[in-house]
C-alpha cells in the first residue's frame, strides 16, 4: 500500500507525498543509484553526491475533467566531490544518465495501454 495525496489546487488533502513527488524521486534515486554503481565500475571516487530535482508543469482546462497536467520540463542539479579529473566526473555523469532507466524513459516517446473493468468485467 502506498499513500498519495494532491495538494488543495488539484482537489486533495495535502495529507501525503503527491505522485509526482514520488515520480521526482525516482528519478533522482534511480540517477544516484547509477552515479554510485557506475563509479565503482569506471574506478571514478567521489566522496559526495547531492542531487537537486524541480519539475515545471501546468494544470490546464479539460473537457474531460477538471484539468489536464502538462509538464514543461525538469531541472536536475548533481553536486559531486571528487578528487577525480572533472573530464572523468564528466564521463561518469554522460554514463549515469544513459544508465538511467528513468531519464531514457522519460526521453523517448512511449505507448502506454491500460485495460478497464467494471464490477468485474472487462471494457
Amino acid at each position: 500500500m502506498l499513500a498519495t495525496d494532491e495538494g488543495n489546487f488539484q482537489g486533495g488533502e495535502g495529507t501525503a507525498p503527491t505522485p509526482l513527488e514520488y515520480f521526482l524521486t525516482g528519478l533522482v534515486g534511480c540517477l544516484m543509484t547509477q552515479l554510485r554503481v557506475f563509479s565503482k565500475k569506471m574506478k571514478v571516487p567521489f566522496d559526495s553526491l547531492e542531487v537537486r530535482c524541480e519539475a515545471a508543469w501546468e494544470g490546464m482546462k479539460s473537457e474531460a475533467g477538471p484539468y489536464a497536467g502538462v509538464p514543461s520540463g525538469f531541472r536536475i542539479d548533481i553536486d559531486i566531490q571528487s578528487s577525480a579529473p572533472s573530464e572523468q566526473i564528466e564521463g561518469l555523469v554522460r554514463a549515469a544518465r544513459l544508465g538511467c532507466f528513468v531519464e531514457q524513459t522519460l526521453c523517448r516517446k512511449n505507448d502506454l495501454e491500460y485495460s478497464l473493468q467494471i464490477n468485474g468485467a472487462a471494457e
